[in-house]
């Protein structure tokens, strides 16, 4: 089950999530659902952790902080979800905090 702590924080203060700006609102107004479907959630949320993890130079613990989950939740997405060889394969010299997947 997902969970996200500071979506449930916006939902409780609607006038606060409809209004879109620079503070507070990440997501971008003309975002419109592509037509017949399509829209991947999962992949959606892999890029969130993967910009995370760029934007806190691969902190783990960081980079949960700064989405609202748990450090074992970006674990588990690195692990079980096949991000850490994305990050790898993108600058494997700049990731050695980065775990590798299980086998």
């Amino acid at each position: 089950m997902l969970d996200f702590p500071n979506l449930a924080a916006a939902a409780a203060v609607p006038e606060a999530a409809a209004k879109p700006g620079p503070e507070g609102d990440w997501l971008n107004p003309a975002f419109h659902f592509p037509a017949g479907g399509g829209f991947d959630l999962e992949s959606a949320i892999n890029r969130l952790v993967l910009m995370a993890l760029k934007a806190t130079k691969h902190n783990v613990t960081a980079a949960a902080r700064l989405l609202g989950v748990t450090r074992d939740y970006v674990r588990y997405r690195l692990e079980e979800k096949g991000l850490a060889r994305a990050l790898e394969a993108e600058a494997p010299e700049q990731s050695p905090g980065i775990p590798a997947p299980r086998k």
